[in-house]
């Protein structure tokens, strides 16, 4: 475990071992102490992972458990964005495991979704989904 500042940013990292692979989360700070308060949050966050590991978790059950973070820690409304964006990833994409989400996948629901909808919402889906992987260390 691990606080640092990555190069070429100001942003404080916390960074740590998941299944022998490096986790490294931004804190969104600037200040060294303002950086240590968030290490709890990003702990509980690390010990998440290492009790669920990525690979056995399906896509509807994270989907579910990402809207539940986003209600607790953003708001009710912003759950909702969230989970209606998931829910079209999981229509495109099926019933998967999450280690079976690769790039290919992702840029192919990119293009599917750009002939239907407007670019500004399928960059606001491509953020909730990319978040989502990269907190359960797929992407």
């Amino acid at each position: 475990m691990a606080l640092r500042k990555m190069p070429g940013s100001n942003a404080w990292v916390y960074q740590c071992k998941i299944d022998n692979r490096t986790w490294t989360r931004s804190t969104g700070r600037t200040d060294r102490k303002e950086a240590e308060k968030e290490i709890p949050r990003l702990r509980r966050l690390a010990q998440l992972l290492r009790s669920q590991p990525s690979g056995s978790l399906k896509l509807s059950k994270a989907i579910v458990q990402e809207a539940a973070r986003v209600e607790a820690d953003v708001s009710g409304l912003e759950a909702k964005r969230v989970l209606y964006a998931l829910r079209n990833f999981l229509q495109f994409a099926g019933d998967i495991l999450l280690d079976r989400i690769e790039a290919v996948l992702v840029e192919d629901y990119q293009r599917h979704r750009l002939s239907k909808v407007s670019q500004r919402t399928v960059s606001m889906e491509m953020s909730f989904l990319l978040r989502m992987l990269r907190l359960r260390g797929s992407m």
